[in-house]
């Protein structure tokens, strides 16, 4: 994918951030294949303690490294958004290494940029 932000929705007020040029594909739960990858996706808002919303459609994000992710929904970063990176210290998480490495601000958003090296399937 190109450069920019995938916002991924986990809970209904939760989301991640995710450089588009991390993410290999997305697999959305009407896709065939679905049921075959769900196996291997962490389940982020079981991740982040706050659980997927069941209204939201769920989307396998496979990224670049390998790893999926399960999440309610994704959408890529509207063109004429403009969203403001603000970097957090790493303590805020109190996790090694920690899962967020700042926060996406603009208009009415406001999402966890995600550290994906630190959200594997041995850390959920």
């Amino acid at each position: 994918m190109s450069a920019g932000w995938l916002i991924l929705k986990v809970g209904t007020a939760t989301e991640l951030a995710l450089s588009q040029s991390a993410v290999h594909r997305l697999v959305h739960r009407d896709d065939p294949e679905f049921p075959s990858r769900i196996h291997e996706a962490v389940d982020m808002g079981a991740f982040l303690g706050c659980g997927l919303d069941p209204s939201l459609p769920g989307v396998i994000v496979a990224l670049e490294s390998g790893a999926c992710w399960l999440v309610g929904d994704a959408m890529l970063q509207d063109p004429g958004e403009v969203l403001n990176y603000i970097s957090l210290p790493v303590d805020v998480f109190a996790q090694d290494p920690p899962w967020s490495r700042g926060v996406l601000i603009g208009g009415s958003r406001w999402a966890y940029v995600a550290e994906e090296s630190a959200m594997g399937r041995d850390r959920a």
